[in-house]
């Protein structure tokens, strides 16, 4: 049973959480899930991580792609572009389906990216917009999403990827419920990017800012 992908793997921006409090809790198919727990908020961080056969653009492109969302990340219902004004600049709206009795879920996140060009490292940071649109009905709203993606080019035709998010998906969720996706998305998120990446829409896309 797969829920809230949007709640707690959709949106990114970065974390102000210290590695050392990390816990390991699984490390299957060349991915690692880590999480912890954050002062101030009733629900865990997590952390993925892995290595993709793909090139930098490659999964940025996948990352950018944000309409496809609907297509490969568990749960997720719709997603669309409401807005793009630069390369590095987007915000869009997304839906995510839960399992009866839980409402579903939606949000509209703000993405920006930003490349260094000294590490060869891409990171994606979006933050949630909850006013940006009215609120849907039978849906409830994400008000808060704290995250990132950093993509690290490792020069041979591989990226690393490090994932990482705090979500607060609002409502009323079971604790147990809570405990057991804070693992499970992450893992089928990269393993899904795993799979997209491979598809030729995304190999020969090229961004200005990745050019120096």
């Amino acid at each position: 049973m797969r829920l809230l992908l949007a709640a707690f793997g959709a949106a990114v921006l970065l974390l102000p959480l210290s590695a050392q409090d990390w816990d390991l809790k699984k490390d299957k198919n060349g991915i690692r899930v880590y999480t912890k727990s954050v002062s101030g908020s009733n629900f865990k961080a997590f952390k993925g991580e892995t290595v993709l056969d793909a090139g930098l653009s490659q999964v940025i492109a996948v990352i950018k792609d944000v309409e496809a969302y609907a297509e490969w990340m568990p749960s997720s219902k719709r997603s669309e572009e409401l807005h793009h004004p630069s390369e590095v600049h987007q915000i869009y709206y997304l839906s995510t389906k839960a399992p009866w009795p839980v409402s579903d879920r939606d949000g509209v996140y703000e993405c920006r990216i930003q490349h260094d060009h000294n590490t060869r490292t891409t990171t994606v940071r979006i933050k949630a917009l909850p006013d940006y649109v009215p609120e849907k009905d039978n849906h409830v709203r994400i008000t808060r999403t704290d995250g990132f993606w950093r993509l690290t080019d490792l020069g041979d035709g591989r990226t690393e990827v490090h994932y990482e998010v705090l979500a607060e998906p609002g409502g009323n969720i079971p604790a147990w419920l809570a405990q057991a996706k804070v693992v499970s998305v992450p893992y089928e998120t990269l393993l899904g990017m795993k799979e997209r990446v491979k598809l030729p829409k995304y190999r020969d896309q090229t961004f200005t800012f990745l050019q120096q």
